[in-house]
C-alpha cells in the first residue's frame, strides 16, 4: 500500500481537457520553475487524460499532481517532460511518444506504467513506486537511468523492437528487473542489492556489461547473451515471416488475417511496434530471433567488466566469453555460477596477484558445482598467474622460493594436474634419466657411448628399469651386475623423490575426472 505524497500546497481541481489546452499552447502556463521552464503544480487532474497528436514545444514539469488515467499517443515533446512527486491512480500508458528527456522522480503508481513504443534520449526513473510494475515493450532509448527506491517495484524490458543504448542502475537498497529478447548495448550496475533483489537478462543483444562497486546480496542472471551492438531498426519485408507463422503449429487465425491485410498498408516497423493485437505473432518473431530488422554497430568490440565488486550470486549461462574483452579487478567471484560458459585466460600483462585471485575464485566455484573439467582449467591458469606474481614480486622470501619451485615442478610434470599423459611421459623420462645416472655410478660399470656400450646397456642394464621406476625398490636390486658406487645412493635417493612426485601428478591428473 502506498503512502500519499507530502502535499506542498493546496490541491486545485483541473480537468483533463484543460491540461490538453495548456500542453497545446504552453504560453498559457503562467507558473515557471527556478530554471524558467513551465510548471503545473499542486493540481488534481480529473478524468482520463488523453494526450494525442500534440507537439509540446517547451519543457513542462508536473509537480505534486494527482492523475487518474493517462494515455499518450503520437505525441512529441521537443524538449522535456517531467513528473515529480506525482500520484497516478490508474494505468499510465504510452502508445507512442518522442521526447529528448522524460523524467519521473518520487512518483507513485497505483497500477502500472507501460510504454509500448518511444523514441527518448534520456528516460529517468528515480525513486519510483509502482504496484504492477514498469513495463517497456518497444522503442529506442539512448539512456535509461534507474535509481530504485526498493525491489518491490519491478522493471520489465521485453521485445525485439526495444533498443536501450545504455542501461544504468544505481541501487541503494534493491531492485527487481527482467529484460528479455531486447537489445541493451551497455549495462552498468552499481550500488547495493539486498537479499530479495533480482536482475534477469535473457536472450538480449549486448556489447558491454559493466559491474562496478556493486555489493550484491540478491541474485543476478545473464543467459544467452549475444555479443553484438545494435544501432537501430530498419524496414524489411514481413512476407517470409508471415508465411512461416502460417505454417507454424498453432498460428492465431485472426492475427494472421489481420497482419496479412495490414502488411500492404503500412511498414513492418509501424505494424509490429504499434498498438495492434499481434501478441502471438510478435512472440513467434522473437522466438525465431529475427535479425533482418536490426542495424548493427560497425564496431564489434565487446567488453565484460567486474570492478571492485562483490557480485554474490551471479549466474552466467551460455555466454560467449571468448568474444568479450574481459577485465576483472579486486572482485570476489567465489559465488559465481557458470553454466555452458567458460571464462578464458585474459592473458594479463600485469596485476598477476589480482588475476590469480580471480581464477582461484572461479576454480572454487567450479569445485562447488562439481565441474571437474573447468576446475582443472581454472586451477592451471591461477597457478600460472601465481608463478608470474612470485617471479616478478619485488620482495622474495624463503617461502616464495619454495612456492615457485613447487609451481614450476607441477607445471613441468602435468600442467598443474590437467594432463595425465604428459605426467606419465614426464615421470618415465625423468626416471630414465636418473636410471642412467644410477647405472653409470655403479662400481663395475663405465659410461660408454659406443655401439658396443649401447648394446650392453640395452641387453644387460635396461631390463632393470621397470624395478628402478618403483619407488619401493631395494637399493641393491642390481647387485648381480655390480656393487654400489660412491654416488649411487645419492642418485637413488633423488630418483625416488622425482618419481614419487611424478606418480602423485599422474594420480592428481586423473582425479580431475572424478567428482568429489
Amino acid at each position: 500500500m502506498f503512502k500519499k505524497n507530502k502535499q506542498m500546497g493546496p490541491m486545485e481541481n483541473i480537468s483533463a481537457l484543460e491540461i490538453i489546452e495548456l500542453l497545446s499552447d504552453t504560453k498559457k502556463i503562467s507558473s515557471t520553475t527556478v530554471y524558467g521552464t513551465k510548471l503545473i503544480a499542486h493540481k488534481n487532474i480529473t478524468g482520463t487524460l488523453i494526450i494525442l497528436d500534440i507537439n509540446v514545444k517547451e519543457t513542462v514539469t508536473f509537480l505534486n499532481c494527482t492523475f487518474e488515467d493517462i494515455i499518450i499517443d503520437r505525441t512529441s515533446f521537443e524538449d522535456s517532460v517531467e513528473f515529480k512527486q506525482c500520484t497516478f491512480a490508474k494505468d499510465f500508458r504510452i502508445i507512442f511518444i518522442k521526447s529528448r528527456n522524460f523524467n519521473l522522480e518520487n512518483c507513485q503508481f497505483e497500477k502500472a506504467y507501460i510504454i509500448q513504443y518511444c523514441v527518448i534520449d534520456y528516460l529517468i526513473f528515480h525513486r519510483i513506486e509502482a504496484i504492477n510494475g514498469i513495463m517497456i515493450e518497444g522503442g529506442q532509448i539512448r539512456l535509461l537511468d534507474i535509481k530504485p527506491i526498493n525491489e518491490k517495484t519491478s522493471f520489465s524490458f521485453t521485445g525485439m523492437f526495444l533498443l536501450i543504448h545504455t542501461l544504468s542502475v544505481i541501487s541503494q537498497s534493491g531492485i527487481t528487473t527482467f529484460a528479455k529478447s531486447c537489445s541493451i548495448n551497455i549495462i552498468n550496475l552499481t550500488g547495493y542489492l539486498n537479499l530479495t533483489s533480482r536482475l534477469d537478462f535473457t536472450r538480449i543483444k549486448n556489447k558491454k556489461i559493466a559491474i562496478y562497486e556493486l555489493n550484491n546480496s540478491g541474485k543476478i542472471y545473464f543467459s544467452n547473451i549475444m555479443p553484438v551492438g545494435v544501432q537501430g531498426f530498419k524496414e524489411n519485408s514481413l512476407s517470409p515471416h508471415i508465411e512461416a507463422y502460417r505454417n507454424s503449429p498453432q498460428p492465431d487465425a485472426r492475427e494472421l488475417q489481420f497482419i496479412s491485410q495490414m502488411a500492404f498498408q503500412m511498414g513492418a516497423l509501424q505494424l509490429l511496434t504499434g498498438n495492434f493485437p499481434l501478441y502471438g505473432f510478435r512472440k513467434f518473431m522473437e522466438r525465431r530471433d529475427c535479425t533482418d530488422f536490426l542495424i548493427y554497430l560497425d564496431t564489434f568490440e565487446t567488453k565484460f567488466q567486474i570492478l571492485n565488486s562483490s557480485p554474490g550470486i551471479l549466474e552466467l549461462k551460455s555466454i560467449l566469453f571468448d568474444q568479450y574483452q574481459i577485465e576483472i579487478i579486486n572482485s570476489d567471484l567465489s559465488a559465481v555460477k557458470l553454466l555452458h560458459a567458460k571464462m578464458p585466460d585474459v592473458k594479463a600483462k600485469g596485476d598477476y596477484l589480482n588475476y590469480y585471485n580471480v581464477y582461484n575464485d572461479l576454480y572454487a566455484a567450479a569445485v562447488r558445482q562439481n565441474n571437474s573439467k573447468d576446475k582443472a582449467y581454472y586451477y592451471k591458469i591461477a597457478q600460472n598467474y601465481l608463478s608470474k606474481y612470485l617471479k616478478h614480486s619485488s620482495k622474495v622470501n624463503d617461502g616464495d622460493i619454495g612456492s615457485r619451485a613447487a609451481i614450476a615442478v607441477s607445471q613441468l610434470y602435468s600442467g598443474h594436474g590437467t594432463d595425465w599423459i604428459r605426467a606419465c611421459m614426464a615421470t618415465t623420462g625423468i626416471a630414465f634419466l636418473f636410471f642412467n645416472f644410477f647405472t653409470a655410478s655403479l662400481k663395475e660399470t663405465v659410461a660408454d657411448a659406443s655401439l658396443n656400450g649401447l648394446g650392453y646397456f640395452c641387453k644387460e642394464l635396461l631390463p632393470f628399469f621397470p624395478q628402478f621406476i618403483n619407488p619401493l625398490h631395494r637399493i641393491d636390486f642390481m647387485s648381480e651386475v655390480s656393487a654400489l658406487g660412491k654416488w649411487t645412493a645419492l642418485f637413488d635417493f633423488l630418483s625416488r623423490i622425482f618419481v614419487s612426485i611424478g606418480i602423485f601428478e599422474i594420480v592428481r591428473s586423473f582425479r580431475k575426472h572424478v567428482r568429489p
